[in-house]
């Protein structure tokens, strides 16, 4: 064992098998959440100044634009209770993948989205 490793040893199954491949792509499916957080702060700073130029097919505001923004920290304040509730009582697990459809469905709206706003009509 070397000194780089902090000691640890990987969990063996019943067949006395190490387990460190599904550990780490456990590890690496939990913290895809974080990266699709990063895209959605990093998708802003790129798009509301394209969204914004007169070129744009359809061009926003800058209220508009910083609405765009605070939604994303409004959405995360109303549901950081809520998640941790269901969290508990689910199981961190499950509340991930039910998330990662709320992202799904966010990126799948904003590629066919036809302009800022959503209507009824």
């Amino acid at each position: 064992m070397s000194s780089l490793d902090g000691g640890y040893t990987p969990k063996k199954d019943g067949d006395g098998r190490r387990r460190w491949p599904q550990e780490y792509f456990a590890a690496f499916a939990a913290s895809l959440s974080e990266v699709t957080i990063g895209f959605v702060y990093g998708w802003s700073s790129t798009a509301l100044p394209l969204m914004e130029a007169e070129t744009w097919p359809w061009r926003i505001t800058p209220d508009e634009s910083s609405w765009i923004v605070s939604l994303v920290d409004i959405g995360s304040m109303v549901i950081a209770i809520p998640a941790g509730l269901a969290a508990n009582r689910l199981g961190r697990r499950w509340v991930l993948l039910f998330s990662a459809l709320f992202f799904i469905a966010s990126w799948a709206i904003i590629l066919a989205a036809k302009s800022a706003y959503v209507s009824t009509q």
